[in-house]
């Protein structure tokens, strides 16, 4: 049975695309919320942040005391916080904002590069502290204690780790999809090859895998179709093989029968080994059927071959009365002027059947050549024509004459007549038991009433 294939192989990439999309979407989704989860809950508490400003206010520390900075020293602070440290920082001296990183940055380079302008700044934009300052150290500057308070992104470089893998790790699956489905369609290419290769070698049983419904299963159908054709027709070809074979073997067989007495008795004739020339006359008499028992071997064997050269033929859609009418008519008058007691039942219905002109006059002809050979003329020949089960059917039936002699019998006949028949899309059956001889032949009705009773 042949599968049908309806979804194209750019329709199927595009599927794959989507579902591949929207995988890496939900796939985003989820671990975005995991991760942002998981961090919150590692970074997002007082102890974390409680450590990391400590480790930073030491850092502070060490910085101005080896720098031997005041508290208003923008210039200083300001590299100090630029160094990466991720942090805001402010300066409290006597409760009043003396340094602030967030307002520092609002400020020209030229300011920030300047350091006696700086100070002179720092000293301007005294700000009071109107809010309480949650966390804040002590620290020993050059000018004296001051008070420090920081808020530092200890965990930016974690999130933004975060946020990166977030959107790769998405990429990557979407990738991973898309290569998987082509890595799938090359590997099924890769084992069509192989089954190709082990076709090429001869290996014809090993069937070619179709997988899918696009056009690679397609083209993997159509290459097992040609494989079960490859096979059908060597198998076709091996049977002609070891028809011919046998053929050739009967003809030898066939041939030899008539052509042995033919030498015989030629070779007396040309020796004149006779007595008298009655005798003479019997030896040419006898040469001459043996001559005409060859030359009816050799004109069926041609007709044989002649059928199998020529398979395609034409045919016409005739009337069941214009194919068999005039056909049993002559059959039945050259039997009865043979000595042979006929009885044909015609019952003729409005149908028709394709035939081929010259073959039917061959195989009444072949009928007829039987007949006058094997049945037994003391017997009345039956010959019925009805239409049944949308056939045509032409019964003959004969005794068998017992005392015929079947050794110049090739079976040629038979053989043309069922050849004949089933190029013309019909059908020869023959069936023998006992003393009787069955002959049917079976035609398709193509239109007409198919009723018996005409």
């Amino acid at each position: 049975m042949k599968k049908n294939f309806k979804m194209s192989l750019a329709t199927e990439m595009a599927l794959v695309s989507v579902f591949a999309l929207a995988a890496a979407i939900v796939f985003y989704i989820i671990l975005s919320i995991t991760a942002d989860a998981a961090l919150n809950k590692i970074f997002d508490t007082e102890q974390f942040y409680r450590k990391c400003d400590q480790k930073t206010i030491e850092s502070l520390e060490k910085y101005v005391r080896e720098n031997d900075i005041k508290s208003d020293d923008w210039y200083m602070l300001n590299r100090w916080v630029k160094d990466g440290n991720a942090i805001m920082l402010s300066v409290y001296k006597d409760d009043v904002l003396v340094y602030d990183s967030q307002m520092q940055s609002s400020y020209s380079e030229d300011t920030e590069t300047d350091e006696d302008s700086s100070s002179s700044v720092s000293s301007a934009v005294m700000i009071e502290n109107d809010y309480a300052m949650q966390t804040s150290y002590k620290i020993d500057f050059a000018d004296g204690e001051a008070d420090v308070s920081i808020y530092g992104f200890y965990s930016a470089n974690y999130y933004r780790i975060a946020y990166v893998l977030e959107f790769i790790l998405p990429c990557l699956l979407f990738i991973f999809i898309i290569l998987a489905a082509v890595q799938k369609k090359i590997k099924y290419l890769v084992q069509l090859s192989e089954e190709v290769h082990l076709m090429e070698g001869g290996d014809l049983d090993h069937h070619i895998t179709v997988r899918g419904n696009d056009e690679i299963a397609m083209l993997a159908s159509s290459v097992d179709s040609l494989r079960q054709s490859f096979i059908q027709k060597l198998a076709h070809i091996m049977q002609l093989q070891d028809e011919s074979k046998a053929l050739v073997t009967e003809m030898s067989h066939d041939l030899r029968t008539p052509m042995t007495p033919l030498m015989i008795y030629l070779g007396m004739l040309r020796e004149h080994r006779y007595e008298s020339d009655e005798e003479r006359e019997s030896y040419i008499e006898k040469s001459y059927e043996k001559a005409s028992q060859l030359k009816h071997m050799s004109d069926n064997m041609f007709s044989y071959f002649i059928m199998d050269k020529n398979a395609d033929i034409s045919l016409e859609t005739v009337s069941m009365y214009d194919a068999f009418y005039d056909q049993l008519s002559s059959m039945k008058g050259y039997l009865t002027i043979e000595g042979y007691e006929i009885q044909i039942n015609m019952d003729m219905t409005d149908v028709d059947i394709k035939i081929n002109g010259e073959f039917m006059i061959r195989i009444f002809d072949n009928l007829v050549s039987n007949i006058l050979k094997y049945a037994d003329c003391s017997n009345a020949v039956i010959v019925n024509l009805f239409n049944e089960n949308d056939k045509v059917i032409l019964h003959v039936s004969n005794r068998i004459n017992e005392l015929a002699d079947y050794s110049t019998s090739t079976g040629f006949g038979v053989k043309n007549i069922k050849k004949m028949m089933q190029q013309m899309s019909s059908e020869c059956i023959i069936h023998q038991k006992d003393d009787r001889y069955d002959t049917f032949l079976l035609f398709r009705v193509t239109s007409g009433s198919s009723d018996c009773d005409g």
